[in-house]
């Protein structure tokens, strides 16, 4: 008799340590653990549920989930109400299961209103009769937040597009047209008038001439700028080698008297808009054509490198270089490290690659030194 009072009261010693331990392993989680009978009595109040209902004690909920409704309103994920018996509890209790599923509570005695994100399922014997249900939850309130941040975010971005599109659109259309006006009756005059002009006057209507040219390509380019930025990619599987060879022999074509060196990797292949690529390309291309102009045995190389398990493509010159003081200037749109005298362009081009890099995932740096070159890196998410 005697051993069996001990083995009992070593049996209910060993409960109550394992409740303990349940009990301090609910009490650590992050999640709101809501345990309920098979009658809908709630049989745990850690701190985690009193805080999540925004309780200041256990005054409410303490016996039943019907009367929860008279604390708290619940509404589903569409922010229609919900009533009592589409609680995740109450489901649960029914055999239901459900994962993920959003709720928005409001209590009733302040008026705030808080999200969950809920997962719930019943608790079932040998036999397979619900005795209970459990629900846990975690509060996803800031990201709701978060999320409603950006879509407004992205509403003020589509009109910014918009607002960029009827400008890119007024560039193309109500700008180059006076510039080509002011172009061809500059153009008139040397061709009609030329004989009455000194060499002053005929200096100064060129100059008119190659003003209005430049301007027309700056529009041009923005407006390239702006095609990149909203043009819909289309990603297929693209041979960046076959189109830096045919981007330098275009090069070497325009300009037959200049011999310049091309180094290029073969069979470079990515996953990417075929056509946004080679912008981006004869771009790097042209700017180390342009670059190299006064260097006797030019060189320009294409190919890749592997760094920390990630494939890193270059192009690689060994021009005229710049200072890397200047180097946050490069990619920024009409900055220009070279004078136009010097090196003619609009200082848009870095920033279309830039662009056309960022909208595949990747990233573009550069690192050069005066009279030693210059080598482009990116990468192609």
């Amino acid at each position: 008799m005697a051993q069996e009072i001990t083995e009992r009261k070593k049996a209910e010693e060993s409960v109550l340590e394992s409740r303990a331990k349940l009990e301090t392993a609910l009490a650590s989680m992050t999640e709101a653990i809501f345990i309920a009978d098979a009658e809908g009595r709630f049989v745990n109040f850690i701190d985690e549920f009193i805080r999540y209902h925004r309780f200041k004690n256990r005054e409410a909920c303490s016996k039943e989930i019907t009367e929860c409704p008279n604390y708290l309103d619940a509404y589903f994920g569409d922010g229609t109400p919900a009533p009592v018996e589409m609680w995740a509890m109450s489901r649960a209790l029914r055999g239901e299961t459900g994962s993920n599923v959003e709720y928005m509570l409001r209590r009733k005695a302040t008026g705030e209103t808080w999200w969950g994100n809920y997962n719930f399922g019943p608790i079932r014997d040998s036999n397979g009769k619900i005795t209970g249900a459990t629900v846990t939850t975690n509060e996803i309130t800031q990201r709701k937040k978060t999320d409603e941040a950006l879509k407004r975010y992205t509403a003020e971005l589509e009109v910014s597009n918009k607002e960029l599109e009827a400008f890119a659109y007024s560039v193309s259309h109500d700008l180059r047209a006076p510039l080509r006006t002011l172009d061809g009756f500059s153009q008139a005059v040397l061709d009609d008038y030329g004989d009455k002009l000194d060499d002053t006057g005929k200096d100064y209507l060129r100059r008119v001439r190659d003003a209005a040219k430049h301007m027309d390509q700056i529009t041009r380019d923005m407006l390239t700028l702006s095609r990149v930025i909203r043009s819909e990619l289309r990603i297929d599987d693209v041979n960046l080698s076959n189109i830096v060879s045919t981007i330098a022999k275009e090069l070497s074509e325009k300009e037959p008297t200049r011999k310049v060196e091309f180094i290029i990797s073969p069979d470079v292949m990515v996953k990417g808009d075929a056509s946004l690529l080679q912008m981006a390309l004869y771009n790097l291309l042209e700017n180390s054509w342009k670059f190299t102009a006064k260097i006797k045995e030019a060189r320009i190389e294409f190919g890749t490198v592997f760094k920390d398990n990630e494939r890193i493509y270059f192009v690689r010159d060994n021009g005229v270089g710049f200072n890397m003081q200047y180097v946050d200037k490069l990619f920024q749109p009409f900055q220009r490290l070279h004078t136009e005298d010097e090196y003619p362009g609009t200082g848009i081009g870095l920033a279309t690659v830039q662009r056309v890099i960022r909208r595949h995932g990747g990233r573009i740096w550069a690192e050069s030194q005066l009279g030693k070159g210059t080598t482009i890196y990116f990468t192609l998410g």
